[in-house]
């Protein structure tokens, strides 16, 4: 959101901040660790702390009642998003999974109906 497709962008209480490049064709890896205590929250992107502090929109705990993924560039911007891990902590140490198909409803049906 930082109005340059080729800036990854972040809010700083109400403004948007350029805080880090983003490379055509690459995946980049992003981390937010939130702090609801100190109403603020940190951003990693590809592993480089890149926003400290920044405070969220509002100086109220529900302020940060959802967390925005998206562009806002305009037409012709293309991007995916994968291994998107919520929980507890800072992070740092998880390593995306893959899930596997087995006990799964849709692997199980497929199974019963051969």
């Amino acid at each position: 959101q930082s109005g340059d497709p080729t800036k990854f962008g972040a809010h700083n209480g109400g403004t948007v901040v350029p805080v880090a490049t983003i490379v055509p064709k690459q995946w980049h890896k992003v981390r937010v660790v939130v702090s609801y205590d100190k109403l603020s929250y940190n951003v990693y992107f590809d592993n480089t702390l890149v926003a400290e502090g920044y405070k969220f929109r509002k100086d109220v705990h529900n302020a940060l009642g959802w967390l925005k993924l998206g562009f806002d560039s305009g037409v012709g911007v293309l991007g995916y998003y994968d291994d998107i891990i919520m929980g507890d902590g800072d992070g740092a140490d998880i390593v995306p999974s893959s899930v596997s198909p087995t006990g799964r409803l849709a692997t199980t049906w497929a199974g019963l109906k051969q």
